[in-house]
């Protein structure tokens, strides 16, 4: 496993193996996949094969505000959908060292280049919040940040939540996880991609008796944006 490699491009290699470019040097293997999320448009165009179909593959990168209040603001997660892009909510609770906090979304959306219009849809997404939550008029913090997806682009359809596997050349894909609660079956659809079976045993990352906590896998997992944002500020407040 190397970690802090950044992908450059790839190439085919003798005997067919693919020669990847990475920052730290160059290595072989008989597979390649593409997880690279905002970078798989430039990444996919490195396919060496000009009459493979992935030229027909495009992505797009659209971003959505997320508002985040302490302390929480509503005692359950809930979900407010309408026919209207300005009233649907949907708040969830989390935690930070035992103490509750709101994140709450919408269905707004736009292209992840388009500031202007993200600026304006968190405005008006925390404007809806505050009036459906009172009690963020006590909130100690209001921060919004938005979060990215990288999709699909695909005919006839404004958005796509869909995880994909996509072969863009021989023994190379693009992988996208899609909406969330969708991404989680990802990394056994790719394992069956590859290897055409089902893989044998899923290992859990929780404790137990016969598997204590194995505390090396928090280096490998970042935190969310909404939970940095809640720590720097705990931080900030001192003891």
């Amino acid at each position: 496993l190397r970690l802090g490699e950044r992908f450059e491009s790839y190439q085919r290699g003798a005997g067919g193996l693919l020669a990847i470019e990475l920052s730290g040097g160059t290595i072989e293997s008989a597979s390649l996949v593409l997880a690279s999320g905002s970078g798989l448009s430039r990444h996919a165009s490195n396919a060496s094969n000009a009459s493979n179909a992935s030229h027909a593959v495009r992505f797009r990168q659209t971003a959505s505000p997320l508002l985040v209040v302490y302390p929480a603001v509503c005692g359950e997660n809930m979900v407010r959908l309408t026919p209207f892009m300005d009233e649907t909510l949907c708040h969830l609770r989390h935690y930070m060292n035992g103490a509750a906090y709101s994140v709450i979304g919408s269905g707004y959306a736009a292209p992840a280049d388009d500031h202007e219009a993200l600026a304006a849809m968190s405005r008006q997404l925390t404007a809806r919040a505050a009036a459906t939550f009172p009690r963020m008029a006590d909130a100690t913090i209001v921060e919004t940040y938005c979060g990215t997806k990288m999709e699909r682009v695909r005919q006839h359809s404004t958005r796509n939540y869909d995880s994909s596997i996509l072969p863009i050349d021989d023994r190379v894909w693009a992988i996208l996880p899609g909406k969330f609660s969708l991404g989680f079956g990802l990394a056994v659809k790719t394992f069956h991609t590859l290897t055409g079976h089902l893989p044998e045993h899923t290992p859990s990352i929780m404790a137990s008796a016969a598997a204590p906590y194995n505390s090396e896998i928090d280096k490998l997992l970042g935190w969310v944006r909404h939970k940095r944002i809640i720590q720097a500020s705990f931080a900030g407040a001192g003891p």
